[in-house]
């Protein structure tokens, strides 16, 4: 029996995040949720911040499902790597998006760093965006250089080309009203091979 890949996805207690986890469900992954804490309660003239709330829907959403669900505390990174960036822009009259840089640094990096760590397969979010992948192929024409002709003789037949590592690109949502690959537009082939978006193949509606 083929062994069920273990994927890690992102649960802010939203529609999105909820709908990935349940479709992952339906197509027979391991799936286990994770909360991201990135601020604690706040009630101040900068507004008001309540993770608690939104921990207990996401929690509430994997019980629905049937998964666990666990906390990662990702406030510190949040602060060092977002907020300062934030400030940093404002204060140069420029306007951030901080979506872009949590996306790069937190959610893709600190983030995708914890899946791995923790022995996850792969890991999913709720963004609106694709991810295909080819074989990058080398043409064998190099093998016919002096320095590796001598190699030949090793090979019992002639191959036009031979395939190595998988190429992973972005692509835009199926959905072009909801595409959010400009927020992910600074990912790395690495980080795309360990993340999957099950929503980029599905309208708003469906």
């Amino acid at each position: 029996m083929k062994k069920k890949q273990k994927i890690l996805v992102a649960m802010s207690g939203g529609v999105d995040s909820s709908v990935t986890a349940a479709l992952l469900v339906r197509e027979g992954y391991a799936v286990t949720g994770a909360y991201m804490k990135q601020w604690s309660d706040t009630r101040d003239v900068t507004g008001v911040c309540h993770w608690k709330q939104d921990r207990r829907d996401a929690m509430r959403v994997a019980a629905h499902l049937n998964i666990p669900l666990m906390t990662l505390d990702f406030e510190k990174e949040y602060k060092e790597w977002v907020m300062s960036y934030m400030f940093t822009e404002y204060e140069k009259g420029r306007t951030p998006n901080p979506d872009v840089m949590c996306n790069k640094y937190i959610k893709f990096d600190a983030w995708l760093n914890k899946v791995r760590e923790m022995g996850f397969d792969k890991m999913a979010t709720g963004h609106y965006a694709r991810i295909t992948s080819a074989q990058k192929h080398f043409s064998t024409r190099a093998l016919q250089h002096k320095s590796t002709k001598a190699l030949q003789h090793k090979s019992t037949k002639a191959q036009k080309h031979f395939s190595t590592s998988a190429q992973y690109e972005l692509c835009m949502a199926k959905d072009i009203d909801k595409d959010q690959t400009y927020f992910l537009h600074q990912l790395s082939e690495e980080q795309l091979a360990y993340t999957m978006f099950p929503l980029g193949e599905y309208t708003k509606q469906e």
